[in-house]
């Protein structure tokens, strides 16, 4: 129980990719940057005008009759300088109002909205061109993704029916009496292949629908702590075969509202890597619980709870690489490509999964040392 508690403080740290545009997060405001300097050059010359006058009224060089009380010229200019700013801001919002648009426009295609237009009516300059450049990428982009998927499904889909029948045909090899021994092992083999072949269709339609899906219709509260439970005895043969230990001391009750059907395949994965890259005889530990952040607070606060699940393994952990690309479709790292059965989709799904759950997933890892995956899903009570 203490070895699920064990700190990773020190261990390099991953979250998952959430493609929310981060090139323009911390992006300062084009208007206000060239509102503020074209300001800063209205006071200035303001500033300095106001002050040439009023040395030259004071060394005498103007005439009597142009002579300017001091801070009533420094009002007029100041007066001056607000108007100039006023109408010089109202200018740049208007100029500035495709570029803002058009920003707007490029993170939503980042976030894998190839929807995303901007209005390029009446502009005949550089600017109109650049606009409706990008609305001609725009519509390629999506012409692509939506073939793509196209593709994907219907190669995915007849993959898995001659690979069916091939997996069939070779089962009925193995079990045949007749066949020599070298037949029966060259027919496990194709059985083996098989399986993982329909086992990487699957996958790969399970995560083109859930990178289509925008919408959990079917979240509901449950006890995540039971559905870990379960979770694991599904996979009892996997790790008893092995001598591996799934420590589940620290999996508390906690309740999410979530799709379970959704998030039990978010544990299956977890929990099956964990497994897979576990060495023999070694612990898998697993810890569940409701975390809030201000128990004394008030309703509205307490709301904002977290359910946080770690799976930590013992394995040989992740180098910079493997761990920079953990989420990448079909990347197995030099750790996990010798592992049977990956293919490089389970954590891609996810981590789609848990996006779709509101969620986050983060990584702590170090060569040698294991890997400890944490999933925080909102909470419910």
């Amino acid at each position: 129980m203490s070895g699920a508690r064990q700190s990773t403080q020190g261990r390099p740290q991953i979250s998952a990719p959430s493609h929310q545009g981060r090139a323009f997060y911390g992006t300062r405001s084009l208007d206000l940057l060239v509102i503020a300097r074209v300001a800063a050059c209205v006071i200035l010359c303001a500033i300095a005008t106001g002050l040439t006058l009023i040395v030259l009224s004071h060394l005498g060089l103007l005439h009597k009759g142009q002579e300017i009380a001091g801070p009533v010229l420094i009002l007029a200019i100041t007066a001056s300088a607000l108007a100039t700013l006023v109408t010089t801001s109202i200018a740049l919002h208007r100029v500035l109002k495709p570029i803002r648009e058009l920003r707007g426009a490029m993170e939503r295609v980042t976030q894998g909205d190839f929807s995303a237009r901007v209005d390029d009516e009446g502009a005949n300059n550089e600017l109109g061109s650049l606009l409706r450049s990008f609305n001609t990428m725009a519509d390629e982009l999506g012409s692509i993704e939506m073939l793509r998927d196209e593709f994907v499904d219907d190669f995915s889909h007849e993959l898995k029916t001659p690979i069916t029948s091939i997996r069939g045909f070779a089962r009925q090899i193995e079990r045949n009496p007749e066949a020599t021994q070298r037949d029966r092992e060259y027919a496990g083999i194709i059985v083996t292949e098989a399986d993982r072949l329909i086992a990487m269709s699957s996958n790969v339609l399970a995560l083109n629908r859930f990178e289509s899906q925008q919408v959990v219709v079917d979240a509901r509260d449950y006890a995540l702590d039971e559905q870990l439970r379960r979770c694991a005895l599904m996979l009892q043969d996997r790790w008893e075969a092995r001598g591996i230990e799934l420590d589940l001391d620290s999996v508390l009750p906690t309740t999410v509202r979530a799709s379970e059907e959704m998030l039990a395949q978010v544990w299956l994965n977890v929990l099956d890597n964990a497994i897979k890259y576990s060495p023999d005889g070694s612990t898998v530990h697993v810890s569940c619980e409701n975390v809030w952040p201000d128990e004394a607070g008030d309703a509205a606060t307490r709301e904002r709870g977290v359910a946080r699940v770690s799976v930590r393994d013992e394995g040989p952990g992740m180098d910079e690489e493997t761990l920079r690309r953990a989420f990448d479709k079909f990347y197995r790292g030099s750790a996990t490509a010798g592992a049977a059965g990956g293919n490089g989709l389970g954590l891609p799904i996810v981590r789609r999964i848990v996006e779709l759950a509101r969620g986050t997933i983060s990584v702590r890892t170090e060569p040698g040392r294991g890997t400890d995956f944490t999933v925080t899903l909102p909470a419910s009570r």
